[in-house]
């Protein structure tokens, strides 16, 4: 009776466990979904579209001790016009919000929602990912820095090329340096609920020039 009493209990605690991580999938589908719907409805601004204007938006999301959202404000932005594209976005999107989806970070804090919008070139859209690679690989860690800082310039909420900073630093020798950006980064990701990326593809044109040319 003993023994089937053990078996028991222990399919009990592999059933409570593979509740939770059911629940916790559930979750994160559920988040990713409100995630999919605030990039749907975040239009990339046809004025920005027109100059080829790349920009972001940073805004500040508060929640309420029960983990709704109770405002939403604009912390940074690059353009009026992304500012207002990210408001619209967020204003039809709070009414689908689920406590739930906080997961493990706590309510009745603030946390921030990111929206960048990016013009890629559509032949290599990793191609600053690609550049840093490529130094490092090289045994060339200054000109990596130089390409990360490029686009830390453009995208100071973007915590995973901090991180790379870090690295880059850490491999210079410059360790000072290379904590701060790694505490910087953790302390970014930590209260970036998400990043809204709305990329659209330049047009690069190439020109050929061909035939003969005369003194």
């Amino acid at each position: 009776m003993k023994n089937i009493t053990i078996l028991f209990v222990s399919f009990l605690i592999i059933g409570v466990g593979f509740g939770q991580e059911t629940e916790k999938l559930n979750v994160q589908k559920s988040f990713a979904a409100w995630e999919q719907f605030l990039a749907t409805q975040a239009k990339y601004p046809t004025s920005a579209l027109r100059s080829n204007k790349e920009g972001y938006v940073i805004m500040e999301l508060d929640f309420d001790s029960e983990g709704m959202i109770k405002g939403a404000n604009i912390k940074e932005s690059s353009s009026k016009d992304m500012e207002q594209s990210a408001l619209s976005a967020m204003e039809k999107a709070i009414p689908s919000w689920n406590p739930e989806m906080l997961a493990e970070r706590k309510p009745g804090k603030t946390y921030q929602i990111v929206f960048s919008f990016e013009s890629i070139d559509p032949q290599n859209p990793n191609a600053a990912t690609e550049a840093i690679t490529r130094q490092l690989y090289k045994g060339k860690p200054e000109k990596a820095l130089k390409i990360v800082n490029r686009i830390l310039e453009k995208k100071p909420f973007d915590y995973q090329t901090l991180e790379i900073r870090s690295q880059i630093h850490r491999q210079l020798g410059m360790e000072e340096e290379a904590t701060k950006d790694l505490l910087n980064s953790q302390e970014l990701k930590d209260k970036t609920l998400a990043v809204i990326q709305n990329r659209t593809f330049s047009i690069i044109t190439r020109r050929e020039v061909t035939g003969s040319f005369s003194n």
